[in-house]
């Protein structure tokens, strides 16, 4: 069990993109729901933007279940995520719009790669983010991730929070770093 923090690369596109993808072309994406923020506020800023990149984007994934975390942890690993991503900023000087996204590995998979039916149940958790890249306050331009001065900042949030977060039955969740985690690197010529 792990938490990984993903920002995704487009930022040039109009609000409506991000947002239809994060909802659905209608808002009616299965297994989405808006945690906290306003879909349209968040396209609108996003269109009203004059900078090049107009939005940052991005996923906290995990490997548990939507149902084993609770809604206040969920809450406070966003509150606690934003306070990393934007030091020295009040919320009412940012846009963040939060969707949860539940349907992944929903199945067991068979030796077949087929989904065992029996096995339903609610995917694991994604928390996805959508920043307007405007300061609200001021209309300047705000870099809510630049990784040459953030990565350090957001991975020691990220272990600190893989670290002190529980699931509802009280279970840690697992190290990303531990050595049994990480994948084989392989050459290809």
């Amino acid at each position: 069990l792990k938490m990984i923090v993903k920002f995704f690369q487009g930022s040039k596109e109009e609000g409506s993109k991000p947002v239809n993808y994060f909802l659905g072309q209608d808002r009616d994406r299965e297994f989405a729901r808006v945690l906290s923020g306003d879909p349209v506020v968040t396209e609108h800023l996003i269109n009203a933007t004059k900078y090049e990149h107009k939005y940052k984007s991005g996923v906290l994934s995990f490997t548990e279940r939507a149902d084993e975390i609770s809604e206040a942890d969920k809450f406070k690993i966003m509150r606690d995520f934003e306070k990393t991503l934007f030091p020295g900023l009040e919320p009412d000087q940012y846009d963040i719009l939060w969707i949860e996204h539940s349907d992944k590995d929903r199945f067991d998979i068979d030796a077949n790669g087929k989904a065992i039916e029996s096995t339903k149940r609610k995917g694991r958790l994604e928390l996805n983010f959508l920043i307007p890249c405007q300061e609200l306050r001021t209309g300047k331009r705000l870099q809510p991730y630049y990784v040459g001065a953030d990565k350090a900042r957001v991975n020691a949030w990220k272990n600190i929070t893989n670290r002190d977060t529980r699931t509802t039955s009280g279970q840690p969740l697992t190290d990303p770093n531990a050595p049994n985690r990480k994948r084989k690197v392989h050459n290809y010529i």
